[in-house]
Order: structure tokens, then sequence, then C-alpha cells
């Protein structure tokens, strides 16, 4: 699924992915990564459908768990410069 998130505030973005559920119900996590000011938030569905949570990771909280994998922080934003 691709969606065009550009130019829209985070909350709007989040509001696309939770409308998508009605196609895409498998959707657990949504990931943002902002590379100008080098954070990440997940928003993970709990298991009441309607109700997701929210974890920003930044410097002071750099490793990320998405599904069930640790990530660090650094390393996606190194990934980010290799292709920038």
């Amino acid at each position: 699924m691709e969606v065009s998130l550009q130019s829209k505030p985070l909350g709007m973005n989040l509001w696309i992915f939770q409308k998508k559920q009605d196609i895409k119900p498998s959707i657990h996590e949504v990931i943002f990564v902002d590379r100008f000011d080098k954070g990440v938030v997940k928003f993970q569905k709990t298991d009441n459908r309607k109700v997701w949570t929210e974890t920003i990771y930044d410097e002071e909280n750099p490793d990320i768990l998405i599904d069930t994998m640790n990530v660090k922080l650094n390393d996606i934003f190194d990934k980010i410069e290799a292709f920038l």
C-alpha cells in the first residue's frame, strides 16, 4: 500500500492509515521517520482496534522495537544518509 504523506500533519497521516484498516486490517504498526529532526514515531495498534499507542524515539530513546526487531536509531539514519 502506498499513501502520499508529504505535507500532511502527523495526526492526519495516522488517520489515513487508520481508515485504511478497512482495506488492510493486518497493519499493526506504522512508523514515521523524520530525517530532518532525526526522530522516529511509532504508532502501534492495541487489542482495541480503535486505540493506538504512540512511542517517540530520539537521541534520548535510541533503541527502537519494530515488531520483534531491535533497531538502533542511528542505523536508520545511516541508511537514509547513504541514499541521499
